[in-house]
């Protein structure tokens, strides 16, 4: 049985980025779109899974965060 590696990057920077979309993988730019938004800022985490987002910005503790959405979605972090 194959062993799957989990690397936790450490963020170099004081502001982490999260994109927050249920459909990102089903979109053919998404690699573009992860391309173009590491040039802005290298540390930028990437979830389809609303449980999984509301988790990682709950470990984030000493840094900035820039929630990255649609408007459809904002909501379902709003209300939390």
């Amino acid at each position: 049985m194959a062993r799957r590696t989990i690397i936790q990057y450490k963020n170099k920077e004081d502001t982490s980025f999260l994109w927050f979309d249920p459909n990102i993988d089903s979109c053919d730019d998404t690699e573009n779109t992860k391309t173009q938004q590491r040039l802005i800022n290298s540390y930028v985490i990437f979830h389809s899974e609303l449980e999984k987002s509301i988790a990682c910005i709950k470990s984030i503790e000493n840094e900035k965060i820039f929630l990255i959405t649609s408007e459809s979605c904002a909501s379902q972090f709003l209300s939390r």
